[in-house]
């Protein structure tokens, strides 16, 4: 029977999570300079919508990750706890962040 090299996914979403969570800032930070460059609502709401879709693509594939991380912690005795705490803690960020987004969206859609 023909064996599957799969060595290459923990290395695409290691690559894609690292990627997403820059977007991700990138994003939320054009929103904040945005406020104080009065963009238009319709823009604010937009980079609303934008950082919402990036974050929860990051949140799955860093779940994915942390579980990647782990296999190797335990099945090949590699330490990787400085990835494994990044990975949480990008986590946590982009989570709350995520449910800063939702609530501003939600004031902002019963104010208008």
């Amino acid at each position: 029977m023909h064996k599957i090299n799969i060595s290459w996914i923990p290395l695409l979403i290691r690559k894609t999570t690292s990627l997403l969570f820059i977007l991700a800032c990138m994003v939320f930070i054009t929103y904040i300079i945005g406020n104080f460059q009065e963009f238009l609502d319709s823009s604010q709401l937009i980079l609303l919508n934008i950082f919402g879709y990036i974050s929860i693509i990051f949140i799955i594939l860093g779940f994915y990750q942390i579980i990647f991380i782990l296999i190797d912690i335990i099945r090949f005795k590699i330490k990787r706890f400085i990835n494994l705490g990044l990975i949480i803690f990008g986590e946590v960020i982009i989570i709350f962040l995520y449910v800063l987004v939702k609530m501003i969206t939600v004031v902002t859609m019963t104010v208008s």
